[in-house]
């Protein structure tokens, strides 16, 4: 009787016990991995909002250049139908100077030809507006080229972010592939089946971060393909 009551005993620690020590393991790296998950999405989100940030600062900066060099092509072109103008008045009276020298009488009435020093002050404003826009055509082109450059390197980021999380996709998918096929089914424990919604959990969370990814990558293709 002894025996068997230190048999007992012995069973009794030993199945009862069992169960909460294997059941206290396995949700500890399920926790782990549902904590690591969890960082992993919150940096992905506050790397999303960065981004969308810096693409929003681009676009502004952008707009606000295309707008200045309109203002400016359209100023070079009032002023370029200016100095033709004045030229084509001063070529008039030049001829019209050339027919009275002859003795030929000239028009009685006629617009008053433009001073020579209005004439150069026209052609000191257009040359000073042709610069302005050949330097505003510069630093459009510079800043559409840094652009660029940032977008690329963002896409090169976004596409590692992605197999960085693919593979954390298959990770999952292999571990609970693993799991299923193991010791784990035989027993048919509740730690497996809540393992296994844990990953299950984790693996949509990873989906959906990379689902913005996604979309964020998509906007900076539309963006470049302007």
């Amino acid at each position: 009787r002894a025996e068997a009551g230190a048999g007992g005993g012995a069973g009794g620690s030993g199945g009862p016990g069992r169960p909460p020590l294997h059941g206290l393991q396995r949700p500890s790296s399920a926790e782990k991995v549902r904590a690591a998950a969890k960082r992993e999405a919150e940096f992905a989100d506050a790397n999303l909002k960065m981004l969308q940030m810096d693409n929003m600062k681009l676009q502004e900066a952008r707009d606000l250049l295309r707008e200045q060099l309109r203002e400016a092509d359209a100023r070079e072109e009032e002023l370029i139908s200016q100095v033709t103008a004045l030229q084509a008045r001063c070529s008039k009276y030049e001829r019209e100077l050339g027919v009275q020298r002859s003795g030929i009488p000239a028009k009685a009435e006629r617009a008053r030809a433009p001073t020579a020093a209005a004439f150069e002050e026209m052609k000191a404003q257009l040359e000073a507006v042709s610069e302005e826009n050949a330097a505003l055509r510069r630093t459009y082109r510079k800043g559409i080229e840094k652009r660029d450059s940032e977008v690329a390197q963002l896409r090169a980021q976004l596409e590692e972010q992605q197999r960085l999380y693919s593979q954390q996709i298959e990770g999952f998918r292999k571990r609970a592939d693993d799991m299923r096929s193991g010791d784990a089914e035989a027993a048919g424990s509740e730690d497996f089946a809540r393992l296994k919604r844990d990953n299950e959990v984790l693996l949509q969370e990873l989906t959906d971060v990379r689902a913005k990814y996604q979309a964020l990558n998509a906007r900076f293709m539309r963006e470049t393909a302007r």
